[in-house]
C-alpha cells in the first residue's frame, strides 16, 4: 500500500518542472546578455558620437593650419623673392655709383690740368702782352713799326680774351658736373638706405614667418597625431 502510494506521488510530480527551470535560467540569461548589449549599444553609440565630433574638430583645426601654413609659406616666399631683387638692385646701384665717381674722377682731373695750361697760357699772353707794350712805349726809335706792334698787340689780346672765356666756360662745366654728381650721388645714398632698409625689415618679417610656420607645422603634427589615435579608436566601435 505504501509503495502504490508512493508511485503515485512520483506520478503526480510536475514532468516538464525541469525543463521549465532551464527555459527560464535560459531567458534570464538572455535578458542579461540583452541588457548588456543594449548598454554596450549605447556605450558605443556615445562613443562613437564623441569620438566622430573630435575628428571633425580635429580635421578643421588641421584644415585651419593648413591654410595659414600656406599663406605663411607663400608670403616668406614673396618677401624672399622681393629681398633677392632689392639685393640685385643695390648691386647695380653701387656699381652705377662706382662707375660715376670714376667718371666724376678722371673729369676732375681733366679739368684740373685744363685749368693749369689755360691759366699758364693766360699768363704767357699777358706776359708777352707787357713785354710788348713796354717795349714799344720805351724805344721811340721803333716808332716806324709801331703798327705792326699794334697788330701783334691785337692778335695776343684777342688770344688773351679767348683764353679767359675758355676758362671761364671750362669752369662753369666743371662746376655743373660737379653739382650734378653731387646730387645724383646724394639721391643714390636716399635710394641706397632706403633698400637697405627695406631688405632688414624684409628679412626680419620672412624669418618670422618661417618660424612661425615651423612651429605651426609642429602644432599640426601634434593634431594629426590626435586626429591618427582618433581614427584608430573608431575603428574599434565600428567591430
Amino acid at each position: 500500500m505504501a509503495a502504490a502510494t508512493q508511485s503515485s506521488g512520483r506520478a503526480g510530480a510536475d514532468p516538464f518542472a525541469k525543463v521549465k527551470g532551464l527555459i527560464a535560467d535560459m531567458i534570464e540569461r538572455l535578458e542579461d546578455e540583452a541588457e548588456k548589449d543594449a548598454s554596450h549599444k549605447a556605450h558605443c553609440d556615445k562613443e562613437l558620437a564623441y569620438s566622430n565630433e573630435k575628428k571633425d574638430d580635429k580635421t578643421a583645426e588641421i584644415s585651419k593650419l593648413s591654410t595659414k601654413i600656406d599663406q605663411m609659406t607663400s608670403r616668406s616666399s614673396q618677401l624672399k623673392a622681393e629681398v633677392a631683387a632689392l639685393q640685385k638692385a643695390l648691386s647695380e646701384l653701387a656699381k652705377a655709383q662706382a662707375e660715376m665717381d670714376k667718371l666724376r674722377q678722371e673729369e676732375k682731373a681733366d679739368y684740373a690740368k685744363g685749368k693749369a695750361d689755360m691759366e699758364q697760357g693766360i699768363q704767357g699772353v699777358k706776359l708777352a702782352l707787357k713785354v710788348l707794350r713796354e717795349y714799344y712805349a720805351k724805344d721811340k726809335a721803333h716808332a716806324a713799326a709801331e703798327g705792326a706792334g699794334s697788330g701783334i698787340i691785337g692778335l695776343l689780346e684777342v688770344i688773351e680774351s679767348d683764353f679767359s672765356q675758355g676758362l671761364i666756360e671750362m669752369t662753369a662745366t666743371e662746376n655743373s658736373a660737379q653739382s650734378a654728381y653731387e646730387k645724383e650721388t646724394k639721391a643714390n645714398e636716399i635710394e641706397r638706405t632706403t633698400k637697405e632698409q627695406d631688405v632688414t625689415y624684409k628679412n626680419k618679417e620672412a624669418t618670422n614667418l618661417d618660424n612661425a610656420v615651423a612651429e605651426a607645422s609642429s602644432d599640426r603634427a601634434g593634431i594629426q597625431s590626435e586626429l591618427d589615435a582618433v581614427m584608430d579608436y573608431l575603428k574599434t566601435l565600428d567591430k
